[in-house]
């Protein structure tokens, strides 16, 4: 689409004074390197008048938005001028502009050009370009924070716009909106609003955020709910997260091993928290009256051959396995060839790039934490960074 601005060459006067009329397409160039392409643009926007100068214009800052290049992209749409431009080259521009914006973590940005987009763009959208930029402003509006607005923007105007094979889409962006959002603040919008299709949502994701601590209670939630909407959207195309929960009940291990030191130096920092605390959780489901799996608790300390304690308790019946903590464990694990009974392990393998299918890592890695950081940061508009760490290969890493 952002490429659509390029049409046959110009008849008439290329300046743009008397003459035919000037196309406010810029016209199709051989394929050649893109900086000599975006240089060849730029001297033909120089020798053009409006609104082919504009043409030229948007369609080198288009080419470099395509290969990555956003930073010129941005510099070559200042020079712009946006009284210029044809009602088709605003909304090229408008959306161009924002996509630069939201791809260089401008959420606010973004939503500034969204609201005050060019005069000579506004009542001429097409149904193509009003879902990209209701796509975009309920991007900027979760990037930003504004995590109910964005599923209110995806519920009205996304969802009146987008075909039906793309609904699911549509369905767990609006999901992943609302699970961001306390559940008393959904719960208030649902009473307070009057259209159903935002009622039931709001309900929906209300039910799950109060009942995460019991799959069973979701999933006996979500069945009333769906008895109560039988017609709402969300009950065509459940969020995947709500899908899985009928799986999930079904695919319940019935007997379950767990892997933890519960002696040595790991013991009272790793595995005793982990084991009360899981026990914890399955004594209160027994009370509940839930069905809960045979399980078994396994002391790693001293442990050395771990593939072969796997191997025994895969031979002996058992579904599902959590841990090993020791990293070394986690590696012979990750050396076998399949683990076809799941492992949940509670750290992680560094320098391997493939590991059989079974196997799930969970860790609390700092080099994650950091990259995690580095990436919050870009998104709010950070570039510069101090970073305080031991001067250790572990720091720099």
């Amino acid at each position: 689409m952002l490429l659509a601005g390029c049409g046959s060459t110009p008849e008439g006067n290329i300046g743009g004074g008397g003459g035919a009329p000037v196309s406010s397409r810029a016209p199709d160039l051989p394929p050649v390197e893109p900086s000599t392409e975006v240089a060849r643009l730029l001297l033909q926007a120089q020798q053009s008048g409006p609104p082919l100068a504009q043409a030229y214009r948007l369609r080198a800052a288009q080419i470099l938005f395509q290969h990555g290049d956003l930073y010129r992209a941005e510099s070559i749409l200042g020079y712009v001028a946006e009284a210029e431009l044809t009602p088709e080259q605003a909304r090229e521009y408008l959306i161009l502009r924002t996509e630069l914006a939201m791809l260089m973590g401008k959420g606010e940005l973004a939503l500034q050009q969204l609201d005050n987009p060019p005069e000579e763009a506004t009542g001429s959208f097409t149904p193509e370009e009003q879902l990209r930029l209701s796509e975009l402003r309920a991007n900027a509006l979760d990037r930003t924070g504004q995590h109910m607005a964005a599923a209110l923007e995806r519920i009205m105007n996304t969802a009146n716009l987008l075909p039906p094979d793309q609904q699911q889409k549509n369905h767990q962006a609006i999901w992943n909106s609302l699970m961001a959002i306390p559940a008393n603040d959904l719960q208030a919008q649902a009473e307070r609003s009057p259209f159903s299709n935002i009622k039931g949502w709001m309900e929906l994701a209300a039910l799950n955020k109060r009942n995460q601590q019991d799959i069973d209670q979701q999933l006996e939630a979500l069945n009333n709910w769906l008895l109560r909407h039988p017609a709402h959207p969300a009950s065509m195309a459940l969020p995947g997260e709500l899908r899985l929960l009928t799986t999930t009940m079904r695919d319940q291990p019935k007997r379950v091993a767990m892997l933890l030191p519960l002696s040595g130096p790991y013991a009272a920092s790793v595995g005793i928290p982990v084991r009360d605390g899981f026990l914890a959780a399955y004594y209160l489901a027994m009370e509940r009256g839930r069905d809960v799996p045979e399980v078994r608790v396994i002391n790693t300390d001293g442990m050395h051959d771990f593939a072969a304690v796997y191997r025994d308790l895969a031979s002996n019946g058992t579904e599902f396995i959590i841990g090993p903590f020791e990293k070394r464990a986690v590696q012979q694990l990750a050396m076998l060839p399949e683990l076809p009974v799941p492992v949940l392990a509670l750290n992680y393998v560094q320098g391997m790039s493939e590991f059989p299918d079974g196997l799930y890592q969970f860790g609390l890695s700092a080099a994650d934490e950091a990259r995690a950081a580095a990436e919050q940061a870009w998104r709010d508009g950070h570039r510069f960074a101090l970073s305080l760490t031991p001067d250790s290969l572990w720091g720099q890493e």
